[in-house]
């Protein structure tokens, strides 16, 4: 039995279609199935946790702590007490994950629908959501990738006050990155925009990211950030930060290669610092992180860890693959190997 968790808006609202063209395949084929369609935001989280809560002997309101690796990394889909397919982009998938209850039971098929698909790209996977399905569907393997967790030590609203009250999640999962400052800047500007839905219906919505980049470079401020890798006590201090994100992928922003080395499976998250550039010369090396080639400016670094903290000199916007709520100007993040068990595709 498949479990399906839908986003009808993804794509700009055409998830729904494509669910249709996929829901007939199923009824064609007589697989068994369940189809849970989100209406409004977070429902993915809460179907999930609905799905995953007996994995974990518990309700949906008992969320347990992280299972031991050595539990999962089972090789074959069928092995796996619960199979869930999510249809929708990089949002869809953060928020089924923040609803995962015990990843070690639960067997993850993922069709991308968004307009970034960066946790797509980096499979290489290029087929259509029909294709997709049948390869998912035919599967007699699985991937084990590591999961990433945030930690907002400190959490702030958009004007900089301070926020106490439980209202915002300190923790959170993501899959393939997180960033402060200038990546996760543009993420918040971007998911409130108006302009950006409606370039998206005429699928041009890149433009409207570009030009919401553009605005947020000739605003970033002067901050600067220390950056604590692993068991380290010295910092590595940037004097202005412009970027600072870890990563599971190699792709984030649809489609830089801010880590171009990064690994999935390798229980260690890349990291891209980007700090005291000039807009000038930002502007310069952004195109080049589409090939991986920005590391030959200064002032652009890569670093490796399991687990790193950042404090900065005043509150900046963070991000989970690209979901954005809080300010912090204190984050810990840290990488869980092999805690995320994806149904692999086949491409034959």
């Amino acid at each position: 039995m498949y479990q399906f968790i839908v986003n009808p808006a993804s794509k700009s609202g055409k998830g729904s279609l494509l669910w249709k063209e996929l829901e007939l395949y199923m009824k064609g084929e007589e697989i068994p199935y369940t189809a849970h369609l989100s209406e409004k935001p977070g429902d993915i989280a809460r179907i999930m946790r609905e799905l995953t809560a007996p994995l974990a002997g518990g309700d949906a309101g008992q969320i347990p702590a992280d299972p031991d690796p050595a539990e999962g990394c089972m090789d074959h889909p069928d092995d796996y007490p619960l199979k869930v397919i999510v249809l929708g982009g990089d949002g869809t998938l953060n928020e089924a994950l923040q609803g995962v209850c015990n990843f070690s039971k639960t067997a993850i098929g993922y069709i991308p629908t968004g307009s970034s698909n960066d946790m797509a790209r980096d499979l290489g996977l290029k087929l259509p959501p029909i294709q997709t399905l049948k390869s998912i569907l035919r599967s007699d393997k699985m991937r084990h990738m590591d999961l990433g967790v945030l930690t907002l030590n400190n959490m702030f609203d958009k004007e900089g006050g301070p926020i106490t009250d439980g209202s915002v999640p300190s923790r959170s999962y993501f899959g393939v990155s997180s960033d402060i400052g200038f990546g996760a800047a543009v993420c918040e500007q971007a998911n409130s925009s108006k302009k950006k839905s409606f370039l998206n219906t005429l699928g041009l919505g890149k433009l409207s990211y570009l030009n919401i980049a553009l605005t947020q470079l000739m605003n970033i401020g002067d901050v600067s950030a220390d950056l604590y890798l692993d068991d380290i006590p010295a910092p590595i201090h940037l004097d202005r930060l412009i970027l600072l994100a870890g990563m599971n992928h190699r792709y984030e922003g649809g489609g830089f290669q801010f880590c171009p080395h990064a690994v999935a499976d390798d229980g260690l998250l890349d990291i891209c610092a980007i700090g005291d550039l000039d807009t000038k010369t930002i502007l310069r090396a952004l195109p080049t992180a589409y090939a991986g080639n920005h590391f030959k400016f200064a002032h652009i670094d890569e670093y490796r860890a399991k687990t790193y903290r950042v404090e900065t000199s005043s509150p900046r916007w963070v991000h989970t693959d690209g979901e954005v709520s809080v300010q912090s100007s204190s984050i810990s993040l840290t990488c869980l190997e092999k805690r995320l068990h994806f149904i692999d595709y086949l491409y034959n």
